[in-house]
């Protein structure tokens, strides 16, 4: 503010609230230009100029005086600036406005930098400082002067308030007008804190006091030889010694969790989770004794707002104060934390019929055989290929590159049903399924809650939200965030770092054959069998379903399961080694095989591991125990993978509706002796010839039409369309094009594509060991 517009402030209406603004301002100008108020301030960390910048801090370097006319000393006389000699009451001091709701100046405060001395504008005046913080939270920090305040403040703690003066009626009305629920008393003086603690002791839910060490005087003494992990190890110290006072409560432990009984209150806790270092998890019962009359919930309880939106249910329940509810749930969360930090997973013990049953699969000399069977007893039809890959994957969760899988098909065909026969062989506690997930969900998981384990998504359009971390996950085999949490303790805001680990196994199924090509490459993906065949098949099976046999194939189901359960509880983590390795092959003609190739090799290295029970076992001084792959593992793995892998452009069934239209070209053009290069055709002919579905026949010419296989020659928007093929044996005749509308271009169809099973042939591996296929 500059001497011209300190004269023009003070006029003749008197108006103390704007003199003092200005004068405010004007403090707060010279605040920053002073080395030794900045000084100050520094030594007594409080230098941080978003601090001046929030509470309008400033300093009276004595050139007020110069800044006024004659009679505006008068003016300021009246507003306490200024004393009966004219002279500064703050001459020398920081000083500190204190505002009223409604913004208009109600007190000054000021330290003066030579002696530390507190002066006043308006002396045994009571006031809340920083009281618009009620407004965000409901947990409070008051201490007593305005220089404490601002120095927790600066130390992070925003909801911190200044209860100054003696007008505890004062402090009360502020605590019930604005529904504070919990406040922690840092006063210097003892026989204060304690009047205030039991006047508004009956307005909030919980009250706590800091003891300040020996010698200091308040938070402003406090911070000057202290941090704030310090400060922070100040409040749990002062909050476990009000948590460890007697209690008249019994506690009793269960298989899957405690019960805490208070009077005629019950509360029965289950589904505890391990706890976080933010977070602290479980469903909570209360019961009223005798009446049957119960409230259930899941509390978060490290969240203040999940406390108290069940401390508030259950007082209705009990028709008990909130403050006793309250302090049930303090004492239960002490007890909670012991319970949930020192309760260990026992592993799981099998019985000894089990643990049989499941060794004498383990070491059939069919085990493929057993396994696909055993399928088939459990309803699942046909789809070898995808069986056997649905088990391997899912047994790769116990080893440290575990596979993922998709199943791609059209609505119906039967790929949840797959899916979930091959997971009902997983044991449940090494299973995790979900219907749909969040963007971040994976993100916040429990540290181990993924490791080794399956993660199954029954529809990949629940899950479009996470791709990201789903890939990371395969990738990287572990997920780690940074996001800010409130810590319970303090009130402050965090950066709290969550990491999920991996390695885990994926499945998933969907109809959208057009999923990103990121998340595609790290998938296995596996087609079901559409097939007029496979739906005969499919069909019988369910006409037998309530004959005597299939009544008795049902009833095994339990047993089969079983079973497979103590069989994969029984494999071992442990090194697979593959000597012929160095000597396979791989096609390296697409860019695509970057990707494929850790899958085959992963693959064969499952199909190892899933036979170790067979497998001899060897021992390296510095690898320790390991198995060795086989050859026939490598041939069971070149079976699978030249079914799944992409080793062809197209989708398996654009690869054998290519197949079929040259063949059928072929035909037509020497039954009506022209060349192949000209026989046309029209969807509808050749759906009706194939005996393929009006969807099949659309989605997949689609893609021979965007590979440039087939080529459109005439046709529009509701007219017919007909094509031509253009393929490796036609090559040489040049297809005719007159017939072709327009500029040429051709109709291109949004549809989902459905992958089908591939009839003919089996294409041989390309693996090689000793120059012959394995």
């Amino acid at each position: 503010m500059t001497p011209k517009s300190v004269k023009e402030s003070v006029g003749n209406a008197f108006d103390a609230s704007l003199i003092l603004g200005k004068v405010i301002a004007f403090y707060h100008r010279a605040l920053g230009r002073d080395a030794a108020a900045i000084q100050y301030l520094s030594a007594h960390k409080l230098g941080e100029a978003k601090l001046w910048e929030v509470f309008s801090m400033g300093y009276s370097n004595g050139a007020l005086l110069n800044a006024l006319p004659k009679s505006g000393a008068a003016e300021l006389i009246k507003t306490g600036i200024l004393n009966q000699d004219g002279q500064e009451r703050f001459l020398g001091c920081v000083v500190v406005p204190v505002y009223d709701p409604t913004g208009r100046v109600i007190q000054m405060v000021g330290r003066r930098i030579s002696d530390g001395v507190e002066v006043l504008l308006n002396q045994d005046y009571s006031f809340v400082f920083n009281s618009v913080c009620a407004k965000a939270d409901k947990s409070l920090f008051a201490v007593e002067t305005v220089f404490d305040v601002l120095s927790l403040w600066q130390s992070g703690f925003k909801n911190v308030v200044g209860f100054c003066g003696k007008d505890h009626d004062l402090f009360d009305k502020f605590v019930q007008e604005n529904g504070v629920l919990e406040v922690t008393l840092g006063f210097s003086a003892t026989e204060g804190a304690q009047v205030l603690r039991e006047k508004i002791g009956r307005r909030v839910e919980k009250v706590e006091t800091i003891k300040w060490p020996e010698g200091i005087a308040g938070a402003t003494g406090y911070f000057q030889g202290h941090g704030l992990l310090d400060f922070e190890k100040l409040i749990i110290q002062s909050q476990t010694k009000a948590q460890n006072q007697p209690t008249d409560g019994e506690t009793k432990t269960s298989e899957n969790g405690m019960v805490f009984e208070r009077g005629k209150r019950f509360y029965q806790l289950c589904a505890i989770e391990k706890p976080g270092a933010t977070r602290l998890r479980a469903t909570v019962k209360a019961t009223v004794e005798k009446s049957g009359k119960f409230h259930l919930d899941t509390i978060e309880f490290y969240s203040s707002r999940s406390r108290h939106a069940f401390i508030g249910e259950a007082a209705q329940l009990f028709g008990e104060k909130a403050s006793i509810i309250a302090e049930d749930i303090n004492q239960l969360l002490i007890y909670l934390e012991k319970f949930a930090g020192a309760k260990i997973e026992e592993p799981l013990v099998m019985t000894e019929a089990d643990r049989e049953s499941g060794m004498a699969l383990g070491r059939h000399p069919d085990l493929v055989g057993e396994i696909l069977g055993d399928m088939e007893k459990l309803g699942s039809i046909g789809e070898r290929i995808n069986k056997l890959i649905g088990y391997l994957v899912m047994t790769s969760r116990k080893t440290d590159y575990p596979l993922a899988l998709q199943f791609l098909s059209g609505s119906g065909a039967g790929k949840s049903h797959l899916q979930d026969s091959i997971l009902s062989l997983c044991p449940e506690e090494e299973l995790v399924k979900v219907t749909s997930l969040t963007e971040q969900a994976l993100f916040y998981k429990g540290e181990n809650s993924l490791k080794h384990k399956v993660l199954a998504v029954e529809e990949g359009a629940g899950a479009v939200g996470a791709r990201y971390a789903i890939r990371n996950l395969i990738s990287a085999r572990k997920l780690v965030i940074e996001s800010a949490v409130r810590n319970g303790a303090t009130g402050r805001l965090e950066t709290q770092l969550n990491t999920v680990n991996g390695p885990t196994a994926i499945f998933e199924t969907t109809t959208n054959p057009h999923t990103d090509a990121e998340t595609k490459s790290r998938f296995i993906i596996a087609s079901i069998d559409e097939s007029p065949e496979q739906t005969r098949a499919i069909l019988q099976a369910q006409r037998n379903a309530h004959t005597l046999e299939g009544l008795l194939r049902y009833r095994q189901g339990e047993k089969i399961r079983n079973r497979h359960r103590a069989f994969q509880r029984l494999l071992k983590p442990l090194v697979v080694l593959n000597p012929f390795e160095p000597e396979l092959s791989y096609q390296e003609e697409r860019m695509m095989g970057r990707r494929d190739h850790p899958k085959y090799l992963h693959l064969i290295l499952v199909i190892t591991f899933l036979h170790q029970m067979q497998r001899p076992m060897k021992h390296h001084p510095e690898i320790g125990d390991y198995i060795e792959t086989t050859r026939e593992d490598i041939a069971l793995a070149d079976e699978i993978a030249a079914g799944l892998f992409g080793w062809d452009e197209l989708s398996r069934p654009s690869r054998r509706l290519l197949e079929l239209l040259t063949q059928y070209v072929s035909e037509k053009g020497q039954r009506l002796e022209i060349a192949k290069s000209e026989v046309e055709f029209s969807r509808r002919e050749v759906r009706e010839a194939f005996g393929w579905s009006e969807y099949q026949m659309r989605t997949h010419l689609k893609e021979l039409v965007q590979m440039e296989y087939v080529v459109p020659v005439s046709g529009r928007h509701g007219q017919l369309y007909r094509y031509l093929l253009v393929n490796e044996q036609l090559r040489g005749e040049k297809p005719n094009f007159e017939g072709t509308s327009g500029n040429g271009t051709h109709e291109v169809v949004e549809v989902a594509t459905l992958s089908l099973p591939i009839k003919s042939e089996k294409r041989k591996a390309t693996s090689r060991v000793g120059g012959g296929n394995l």
